[in-house]
């Protein structure tokens, strides 16, 4: 990936480079045509590209599988009048969320956010979107299933997208992708609510290593959700959409609201578990503490009587006597007595 970067760096505005991780699978561009009568999916190749058929009476939904070939996506650019700039975008997968207007077209883009339930990670796939009259164009790094059941619907004729124009379309697929966010947010909830569940068994490093990366994997996430906001915001300010089509939007603005509601709260949550962490390991260090300073002060008098006639002094008080060590031995264990007495009313054990 760095290496990419540094391509990247070393080549003027506009050049295609693709920074995401290269692959030897082909590049997969399929076409489904529909509209409320018919549905029609088809498969090009870079070769093919000009027996495209887009009939104005339909709406296209081209998607593109795969952009470590930056000369395909460079020609589907050429094809549509996509400008270098926002090519260039596309193959930069290292992109912050936004939305722009080009000549004609409207691009965004935003990242796909899913769980990996192998290495309890969440995971980040760029996917850019054009939309432009009648035909929109989503372009990812990899093949997933992220629109399946939604294409699946939309063969079966329930999609209502069937009935609505390529202004629905383009909504249905940012409102999958940011769906997704709620998903990755769950397993950050029960991540969250395990480590508190587990918090009082846990060893003090090991539970605040969990907790920093837990903060670290939230922080990731809300640098992809974050910007959403803005992102919608300024498309909301777009004269591209028919009147219609905008309440759909701004009903995906209110979603990433309660995403960011949601990542503020389990970040506040989070630092109240790692206080609480650290405050029951200072608990516990004072109790420990505490029983240590107890022992210290019950056996302190007995270990000064100890030394005391441990010294080799020929006179000394009860040294010669018969039951000098009786008498010692007892005096030791009344003040010990004593000395425990006193501890446990302090409340010290």
């Amino acid at each position: 990936m760095s290496q990419e970067i540094q391509r990247k760096i070393d080549h003027d505005p506009g050049s295609l480079v693709y920074t995401g991780t290269h692959s030897d699978v082909p590049v997969e561009i399929r076409v489904i045509s529909y509209s409320s009568m018919h549905i029609k999916e088809r498969s090009f190749t870079p070769e093919t590209l000009e027996l495209m058929d887009l009939p104005a009476n339909s709406v296209h939904w081209i998607s593109v599988h795969g952009l470590h070939d930056p000369s395909v996506v460079e020609k589907i650019g050429h094809h549509f009048g996509i400008s270098l700039l926002t090519l260039e975008d596309i193959l930069n997968v290292n992109q912050r969320p936004k939305f722009e207007e080009g000549d004609g077209y409207l691009y965004t883009v935003l990242k796909k956010i899913d769980f990996s339930r192998l290495d309890d990670e969440i995971n980040y796939e760029q996917i850019s979107l054009i939309l432009k009259n009648n035909i929109v164009i989503s372009f990812k790094e990899r093949k997933s299933d992220i629109f399946l059941r939604f294409l699946e619907r939309l063969k079966m004729g329930k999609a209502k997208a069937r009935n609505e124009n390529a202004d629905f379309l383009f909504y249905r697929l940012l409102d999958q992708i940011i769906d997704h966010c709620f998903l990755g947010l769950s397993r950050l909830e029960d991540r969250m609510l395990l480590l508190e569940a587990t918090i009082d068994k846990q060893q003090t490093m090991e539970g605040v290593r969990e907790i920093h990366d837990f903060r670290s994997e939230l922080h990731d996430l809300q640098l992809e959700v974050f910007p959403l906001k803005d992102m919608i915001s300024d498309l909301l300010k777009s004269d591209y959409f028919e009147d219609e089509s905008l309440p759909y939007f701004k009903d995906l603005k209110d979603h990433i609201s309660k995403i960011n509601d949601d990542i503020k709260a389990l970040s506040e949550y989070s630092a109240s578990i790692l206080d609480l962490m650290l405050s029951m390991n200072s608990f516990r260090m004072n109790e420990v503490m505490r029983t240590l300073t107890a022992f210290t002060a019950i056996f302190m008098p007995l270990t000064f009587i100890t030394g005391l006639y441990g010294m080799n002094f020929q006179h000394m008080p009860i040294l010669q006597n018969e039951y000098g060590f009786l008498i010692v031995i007892s005096f030791m264990i009344i003040i010990g007595f004593g000395m425990f007495i006193l501890v446990k009313r302090k409340n010290w054990l």
